[in-house]
């Protein structure tokens, strides 16, 4: 005896369809002041961002927090410095160059706390992204 489903109120191929929702884009032209930006690519990064509200998305003039992003940058830049290149400057120091000791030794001098500030800050960064 065959077995019968009952048909399901939505159809399969309603329910799948993507939901229609107006799309927002968040745009800053100097992300918070934090870089300098050339006034002709402001002009131009601004007349794109126009254009994407013509596409009919809603235009947020937004900017993550990025007063930290430099010292997070740095800390973690010289933590993989280390676990890089560590082994390789210490045993070949006086045939690498120079920004790569500096950066490796930058590294060396980083206590497990300030990585640890550093990776936590990162993720804080990132959520608000």
């Amino acid at each position: 005896v065959p077995v019968r489903a009952v048909a399901p109120r939505t159809p399969f191929l309603n329910s799948v369809e993507p939901p229609v929702s107006r799309k927002r884009v968040a745009y800053s032209a100097d992300l918070g002041g934090s870089t300098p930006v050339d006034s002709e690519v402001a002009e131009i990064c601004a007349a794109a961002a126009a254009r994407i509200m013509g596409h009919g998305a809603a235009l947020d003039e937004a900017c993550p927090d990025f007063s930290s992003a430099r010292e997070i940058f740095r800390v973690l830049r010289g933590m993989n410095f280390v676990g890089d290149l560590g082994q390789l400057v210490n045993d070949k120091r006086a045939d690498i160059r120079p920004e790569v000791v500096w950066n490796t030794d930058q590294g060396f001098k980083l206590s497990m706390e300030k990585v640890g500030d550093a990776e936590r800050a990162r993720g804080q960064l990132n959520g608000q992204v």
